[in-house]
């Protein structure tokens, strides 16, 4: 796990003490953060850890430090893969051992990006489908396709967010996927995907593609999605 981290409080005589450091070793949600043309820190750090983390035993870490990951994930863990830059082969590989061990993974909107042409395996075995292109950042509508997943617990049958509409598209030979919920133009006859189940052969992958700013973050349709939707990767446990 990361290195520890401390965090200074002053006694009442002045002198400068260290709280005990945060043990890793009881993270079992895991959000992989980190790259461009999103505030990270902001959104998918400070919001979604606080979100998780309200009201449950969840122990959530984020990091945009990919090497973190590796050797750190057990079977238990959920790792939400929320970032967009460049991965190391190590840490292409422990994602890949997780699923195989059974561990859970949700990609979230800059995750299913195709950003990595040197892993095919993201979007054809694991995700089935991402993006490489997006209407601009405006509203739309999304309605849920599938009111009876568990993912989908507790999320509006139809809602209309400010975000990124992301192309999704799956490539030749990917694996299949349930729709869950599909994101509709309000400016042209398009309609897309924003979240799905893919037909994975080991662990538990849920797709989300929205989330690109406060318009998703703080909207209440979303957080319910990304809640119910790390529940019911838990329960791949």
């Amino acid at each position: 796990h990361t290195s520890p981290v401390f965090l200074a409080l002053t006694a009442e005589n002045g002198e400068v003490l260290e709280a005990p450091a945060d043990d890793q070793s009881q993270v079992n949600t895991w959000i992989l953060g980190g790259g461009s043309s999103h505030d990270f820190g902001r959104w998918f750090n400070t919001e979604d850890v606080a979100l998780l983390s309200a009201g449950s035993d969840r122990h959530v870490h984020y990091t945009d430090a990919p090497g973190d990951i590796v050797g750190a994930l057990d079977p238990e863990d959920v790792l939400i893969f929320c970032t967009n830059q460049g991965l190391a082969a190590p840490v292409r590989r422990a994602i890949e051992e997780h699923l195989d061990a059974g561990g859970a993974l949700l990609a979230l909107h800059a995750g299913t990006w195709f950003n990595w042409s040197d892993w095919p395996a993201l979007h054809g075995s694991i995700l089935g489908a991402g993006a490489r292109g997006h209407e601009p950042l405006r509203v739309f509508e999304v309605r849920v396709e599938d009111t009876d997943h568990a993912a989908m617990e507790g999320v509006p049958g139809s809602f209309r967010l400010s975000d990124e509409l992301y192309r999704a598209e799956a490539p030749a030979e990917a694996v299949g996927f349930q729709v869950l919920a599909r994101g509709f133009s309000e400016h042209t006859s398009d309609s897309f995907p924003v979240a799905w189940e893919p037909e994975v052969e080991s662990g538990r992958v849920l797709v989300i593609t929205l989330g690109h700013d406060g318009g998703a973050h703080e909207h209440a349709a979303f957080r319910a999605m990304l809640t119910s939707g790390i529940r019911w990767l838990e329960q791949a446990r």
